[in-house]
């Protein structure tokens, strides 16, 4: 099923810099994930789909593994409470132990990442297939459980504590054992070593540059703070009581939310089952136990900005096995009290029990719309299609945070588009490096692109907006031009006159660009000199201007001619043309829009961020087409403007002196109209 549920897109952040390090058989960031892009490769190399399908199948075969890994898992727990051992479990057990299986893996952390290209999955499948490996009877087992670990650690280094863990585990199965300590404990470090080896692929795949490195490792201690992360920990901050009780908080909110009421109660009664009955659980439990907590303890006190599913999948998946354990205690309970009749009472505690596991499955399963509307959002892979159509021939682009890099790169690379482009990878490199580079471009007449203005350009050089992109120019910010005799404006406000906007086209399908050409004239000094910004909004045929996570959709608010030309450097009985390059949200709704024009004050505004998302700490795809289609580029975000912020406040924006057509709000002036088509196949 989760086969038709993913997206043929590439998706934002990881995604795609896990799709371009896979096609390339590059390095993506530490730890790395070397087992994921070999395996992904054979995926890449299936005919049908798309690069990004092709990958998302690898997550989703993962995610299937861990599920059943988990089943065995739960099973391997409820027998502890079978009555008789050697029997096979009750059919009963089984079912809800399958209900438990499907609601937890429809859980949203779960089921979202299955969808999407990303580690996790097979991560996840790894860490269950050790904890299975252990929970076996063979005498073999551990030999094959550290080589399983040993692929994993290379994931994710925080799963060395895992190998501590098991280790003691190991050594307590072991105690009333005679054993070899100096063959056994070796071969142990010998397997675990040929697991970790695919570490290796690292400085092999670099000796060769490949087209995507996040960094050069043909060193011993490269590798090491590559497989570490080691490079990562210099972002952290301190750790406060007040950030590990907000993290605390989120994880029992999406717990409360995420598992229903139903899970969430069938989590507390395991817990409460677990301190009852603790000695009976088995050693492979309390390594599990211990992996989860010491995972879930490094989580929630690294001061990471804002808690993330991905950094508690492991511990999140752990808990359903808690859940397990209260099913296998209700299920012995049931033998007990009521096993030895036969009849009514028996079948309704049955029943009862079945009908309520299924209500819950079936409650996770109708977040199937909301994982169908996921795999549609196709916001990263148009913003990377047009932002590489806009570049010039042999552009370097400088991106400024990971968002404007990975799906470009990975768009450019898994799908063979713009090979000439170059594009440096933000934080890869200090910044004499990407200085070097961006002077070396403008030497060699490369056209230079960046997502942020910066300071140091050499006299003579301006920045042009583009769409979301700077691109670094020698042009005047304003085309000027002799005002032909006689024109009309469309609007003024005081001395300033809007002549003309000019679209690229009488309709545009969203995700694609449009194009706008402003012509402006000054015919004197007005209070409109004092505006910062020409305010632009798309307005539906009701009148409204569409709003998404209530903030304006598709707009251009900017400053004109980029900041470099004040309205009083304005020269009367001439044209001053601005031309903007848009890109229309993907999913923006299909209509006719009128294009309406206001002049607004400088005034200081709050702007949402990156790093807000309306309390969906694991979906961030829903804000995106926000933050990367409109608004303005600048300090390390894109300025989104919520209406009561900037439209339709009086104080904020200039009266209009004159318009040709009537108008219905006194501060916009109507300007055209532009018809937005649906999104193509």
């Amino acid at each position: 099923m989760n086969a038709f549920l993913l997206s043929p897109f590439i998706g934002w952040y990881d995604s795609g810099e896990f799709l371009a390090a896979t096609a390339a058989l590059g390095i993506s960031h530490p730890s790395g994930q070397a087992l994921y892009h070999l395996l992904g490769k054979l995926f890449l190399l299936w005919p049908a789909g798309s690069p990004a399908f092709r990958l998302g199948l690898l997550s989703v075969l993962s995610s299937a593994l861990a599920s059943s890994l988990f089943f065995l898992l739960a099973c391997r727990l409820a027998e502890v409470f079978s009555p008789h051992p050697s029997k096979p479990l009750s059919p009963s057990l089984k079912t809800w132990l399958i209900f438990l299986t499907l609601a937890w893996s429809f859980s949203l952390p779960w089921w979202t990442y299955s969808l999407t290209v990303v580690v996790y999955p097979l991560h996840v499948a790894l860490i269950l297939g050790v904890l299975w490996l252990v929970s076996l009877q063979s005498p073999k087992k551990w030999m094959a459980a550290a080589l399983v670990l040993g692929a994993a650690v290379v994931f994710r280094p925080t799963q060395y504590f895992g190998a501590a863990v098991l280790l003691a585990v190991y050594v307590w199965e072991k105690r009333r054992v005679k054993v070899s300590w100096g063959r056994e404990i070796p071969r142990l470090l010998a397997f675990f070593l040929l697991g970790w080896s695919t570490a290796l692929y690292f400085p092999l795949r670099s000796q060769l540059h490949p087209a995507i490195e996040f960094s050069s490792i043909e060193h011993a201690p490269e590798l090491l703070r590559q497989v570490l992360a080691l490079k990562f920990s210099q972002a952290l901050g301190a750790t406060s009581f007040s950030n590990v009780a907000i993290i605390l908080g989120q994880l029992v909110e999406r717990l409360w939310v995420d598992l229903t009421p139903i899970g969430f109660l069938l989590l507390m009664g395991g817990f409460w089952t677990l301190a009852k009955k603790k000695e009976k659980m088995p050693p492979f439990f309390w390594a599990a136990w211990g992996w989860a907590l010491l995972e879930a303890l490094l989580v929630i006190t690294v001061p990471y900005p804002a808690f993330e599913s991905h950094q508690f999948l492991y511990p999140w998946i752990f808990l359903g096995l808690l859940a397990a354990i209260f099913l296998a205690w209700i299920s012995h309970w049931e033998f007990k009290r009521l096993g030895k009749f036969k009849g009514p009472k028996t079948f309704s505690w049955k029943g009862g029990m079945s009908f309520l596991l299924l209500v819950w499955v079936l409650l996770q399963f109708g977040l199937v719309g909301r994982q169908w509307d996921r795999s549609r959002e196709r916001g990263a892979q148009d913003y990377a299609k047009n932002v590489l159509e806009t570049l010039g021939p042999r552009a370097l682009y400088v991106p400024s945070e990971e968002n404007q890099y990975f799906p470009v790169v990975g768009y450019q690379i898994a799908y063979g588009v713009r090979p000439d482009v170059e594009i440096l990878e933000p934080g890869k490199e200090g910044h004499d490096f990407v200085g070097r580079k961006m002077r070396d471009a403008l030497i060699q007449g490369r056209p230079l692109y960046l997502n942020r203005p910066i300071e140091g350009l050499p006299p003579g050089w301006y920045f042009k907006a583009e769409g979301p992109l700077l691109k670094a120019t020698q042009e005047n910010p304003a085309v000027v031009r002799s005002a032909p005799p006689k024109a009309k404006p469309l609007a003024a406000w005081g001395g300033l006159q809007l002549m003309r906007v000019e679209t690229s086209g009488t309709s545009v399908a969203a995700g694609g660009r449009l194009s706008l050409h402003y012509q402006w004239r000054r015919t004197g000094f007005s209070q409109a000199d004092q505006a910062e910004q020409v305010a632009v909004y798309f307005v539906d045929e009701r009148g409204d201007y569409p709003l998404k996570d209530g903030l304006l959709w598709f707009h251009d608010i900017h400053a004109p001619f980029s900041g470099r030309l004040p309205w009083s450097g304005l020269r009367g009985g001439f044209w001053y043309g601005e031309e903007r390059t848009l890109f229309v949200p993907s999913d923006f709704p299909p209509g006719l829009y009128r294009i309406v024009v206001g002049l607004q004050r400088g005034v200081e505004r709050p702007r949402q961020g990156l790093e807000n998302f309306n309390g969906d700490f694991y979906d961030r795809a829903e804000a995106q087409d926000l933050e990367k289609f409109t608004g303005e580029p600048g300090g390390g975000f894109f300025a989104q403007y919520a209406p009561e912020t900037s439209g339709n406040l009086p104080s904020d924006f200039f009266s209009l002196t004159l318009s040709q057509t009537p108008v219905e709000n006194p501060y916009f002036a109507p300007a055209g109209e532009i018809e937005i088509t649906a999104t193509g196949p």
